[in-house]
């Protein structure tokens, strides 16, 4: 498929924190720190720690079933230039977690070219499973928006990331209007950096949405498998893509690839609904280990 954004290999200076190795925790009470720990007790997965400030917001519902669910929101309704959020979620052994959003992730204006950030830093130990499936980041016109990830897995630990954007407000006009959009996610296994990937979006290098760019669609996504635990759902992943009809002009195109313990499917549709659906069915897969699809009242 045609990449429909930049890929760089050197992230900015705000991620520092997240290659390194002996990155502290982040358990202070700064506005938008927030902390999520995460225990097997009695087969059964449990808090241990929830904390967060404004604009953060964390939700841990109650669930008959061994896994656990998080949900990240925030006050407002979005994030607003100068807004920082830095999220920690630290899983013990054998813990099983899904971490979601209640809705959209949206980035308003930059002014005076300051932004919104969000970092997230996870670490799952052995024959751990954590699922991270939220809705999709809209940037508003002249959004500037960074985003780092780093998870750390251990062993026979296992993750399913979903990483996704829409082009914005676009019956207002505001198609891919956004300033900067900057992504980062990086997965170590152990020692091992098994993958990296990294996404800018600007206009300083031409439109965004020309045609050698995103061109004509309006949504892009990343699904992440990665474990002993989801070997066979990644297989299917790439058994489905290439079974999928070719063709020109295609509301939706896709492509995936095997890397050592995973597969990575990537996305982009005209429609976020065609995106959308799409991934419901690939996370519904998800439904036994979860004890129910994530998306079910939601898509």
């Amino acid at each position: 498929m045609s990449l429909a954004a930049d890929h760089v290999d050197v992230a900015p200076k705000l991620d520092q924190w997240s290659s390194r190795r002996d990155a502290p925790t982040l358990i202070d009470d700064r506005p938008g720190m927030g902390r999520v720990d995460l225990r097997r007790v009695a087969e059964q997965t449990v808090v241990t720690r929830l904390r967060s400030g404004s604009p953060l917001k964390l939700l841990a519902p109650r669930r008959r079933h061994r896994s656990a669910w998080i949900i990240v929101s925030n006050f407002g309704g979005g994030l607003v230039a100068g807004d920082h959020i830095d999220l920690s979620l630290n899983m013990g052994p054998g813990a099983v977690a899904y971490l979601g959003t209640q809705a959209s992730t949206k980035v308003y204006r930059g002014v005076h070219g300051k932004g919104a950030r969000q970092a997230m830093r996870v670490t799952v130990d052995h024959d751990g499973l954590l699922v991270v499936a939220p809705d999709p980041v809209t940037c508003f016109k002249e959004a500037v928006y960074d985003q780092v990830q780093r998870f750390d897995l251990k062993g026979s630990a296992s993750l399913v990331l979903l990483d996704w954007m829409t082009a914005g407000r676009i019956a207002r006009g505001e198609r891919w209007a956004m300033r900067r959009y900057h992504c980062r996610n990086d997965i170590y296994l152990d020692d091992d950096h098994i993958y990296a990937d990294a996404t800018l979006l600007t206009p300083n290098v031409g439109p965004i949405d020309a045609p050698f760019r995103v061109g004509a669609y309006n949504c892009l996504a990343t699904l992440v498998v990665v474990g002993d635990q989801f070997e066979q759902i990644a297989r299917q992943f790439v058994d489905g893509v290439e079974a999928m009809p070719l063709g020109k002009r295609l509301p939706l195109i896709s492509s995936a690839s095997a890397f050592e313990r995973g597969a990575v499917l990537r996305v982009a549709g005209i429609s976020t609904s065609d995106v959308a659906a799409f991934l419901h069915d690939r996370i519904g897969r998800l439904a036994n280990v979860l004890g129910e699809h994530p998306w079910a009242r939601k898509w």
